[in-house]
């Protein structure tokens, strides 16, 4: 089978188009090349350019691309014999961001490719100076970074293009080095390139806050220019959760530990991951960062985590739920208003009593307490966020808090969801009460 494509040398000093034969045998191939001459462009087949127009000589015709649009490889088209137009076909390509409705800086990069809007790919070669190019091509700032786009709206589900060794000086993205895929691949909503040109505006919120503002707790949502996502947990620490309270106008001390969760859409991932504070920055961005959706730098799948947060004091407050009476039921407690579970399922049955004597302490209930026990959760409906757990007191505490313990997230339980116990109290005066 043979193939057939022309190319362009120098040879002394003037321009040359070869023809070049590749015969392929079962031993290889051989490559021959013969001159060809250039004709007049009446003599090869009439050009149509989309989005463009041609100036042309005797044997030569020009591209030049309408306002808006941007020339893909060679401008420049040659006439030769076999009536046939030399060289790769040009395209006139045009670009786009696709983002929120207040802010079309930032968003994913979308060119316009023979009548259609296409998502280019976001690979290795899309970096920060890809990035810049498309901000210098529409008259914005320059980028601020070059995120993975799966966060943002589309008006596409097809990825066409992937840009690769931009060096950030280019005119437009189409003179990187540019690979245009034989099939438009479907994508659906991920591995799309995006841009943030100019500046970027970051805050904090919490999802599932507390009634008071002063003591929030929940996940971190992180907003990129009213963009919302969570927060990663790689090196999700103390310096950091001191970071994010502060963004939110509350300085520590902090009583609960960082805390993270399970991230249920792992396909959409986090704004940022492994952020490494100091702890006294004064906004997440200024810590060390791979990045915005950097999924190059650290994994193409993101975190499959996100950061949970408790600023400022944790009050904890119990009640007992579906038992016989006032005096016993099930523990249900209460982190800053926001209602979480305990499980105390972790020493001897003699620390369990002592634990339980503190609950009917807090609980304003006689004391000792007559029985702590166990039910399994699946026969109780429970998806709290927080856990108090490893509850160990002295017994002549006033509140659990005095004693020692650790807050984790459900998530942490998550995979035993169904098997953990929940504890059941009975706070009596040798009273036995039956559930």
């Amino acid at each position: 089978m043979d193939t057939q494509f022309y190319r362009e040398v120098i040879s002394s000093g003037r321009h040359l188009w070869l023809k070049n034969v590749k015969r392929y045998t079962s031993h290889g191939f051989t490559v021959k090349y013969k001159a060809l001459k250039k004709k007049k462009v009446s003599q090869c087949s009439p050009l149509n350019v989309k989005n463009g127009n041609l100036t042309c000589s005797d044997d030569t015709c020009q591209l030049t691309c309408n306002m808006g649009y941007f020339s893909l490889r060679s401008t420049v088209l040659t006439c030769v014999e076999g009536n046939q137009w030399a060289g790769v076909f040009p395209k006139c390509l045009s670009v786009k961001i696709v983002g929120t409705t207040k802010n079309q800086s930032m968003g994913r990069v979308e060119v316009f490719v023979d009548g259609q809007w296409y998502a280019v790919s976001y690979s290795r070669g899309w970096t920060i100076q890809s990035a810049n190019i498309v901000c210098r091509m529409l008259g914005l700032p320059n980028a601020t970074a070059a995120p993975e786009g799966s966060i943002f709206p589309s008006t596409t589900r097809y990825t066409l293009m992937q840009v690769e060794r931009c060096t950030g000086h280019e005119t437009s993205i189409f003179d990187c080095s540019v690979r245009l895929l034989s099939n438009a691949n479907n994508y659906g909503q991920g591995y799309a390139a995006g841009v943030i040109c100019g500046y970027v505006r970051a805050k904090v919120e919490v999802k599932a806050t507390s009634p008071n503002k002063m003591q929030p707790i929940g996940e971190v949502l992180l907003s990129v220019n009213g963009v919302r996502a969570p927060l990663g947990v790689n090196n999700w620490d103390k310096n950091a959760m001191d970071v994010v309270c502060r963004m939110m106008g509350i300085e520590g001390p902090h009583d609960a530990p960082p805390l993270t969760m399970l991230l249920e859409d792992s396909e959409n991932g986090v704004w940022v991951d492994h952020v490494k504070c100091l702890g006294n920055e004064s906004s997440l961005l200024d810590c060390d960062h791979p990045g915005l959706r950097n999924k190059n730098q650290y994994s193409l799948f993101g975190s499959y985590e996100k950061a949970l947060v408790a600023c400022g004091q944790m009050n904890l407050t119990l009640q007992l739920s579906r038992g016989v009476n006032e005096q016993d039921g099930i523990i249900q407690a209460y982190f800053n208003g926001i209602e979480g579970g305990t499980d105390f399922q972790t020493f001897s049955s003699a620390d369990l009593l002592v634990n339980g004597n503190v609950a009917c302490r807090m609980l304003g209930l006689p004391t000792p307490a007559y029985h702590i026990g166990g039910i399994r959760s699946g026969n109780f409906p429970g998806n709290w966020e927080l856990v108090l757990s490893q509850v160990r007191c002295q017994g002549n505490e006033k509140f659990l808090l005095d004693c020692n313990y650790t807050i984790t997230s459900a998530s942490f339980h998550s995979f035993y969801f169904l098997s953990v116990k929940r504890q059941i109290l009975i706070c009596s005066e040798g009273r036995l009460v039956m559930l």
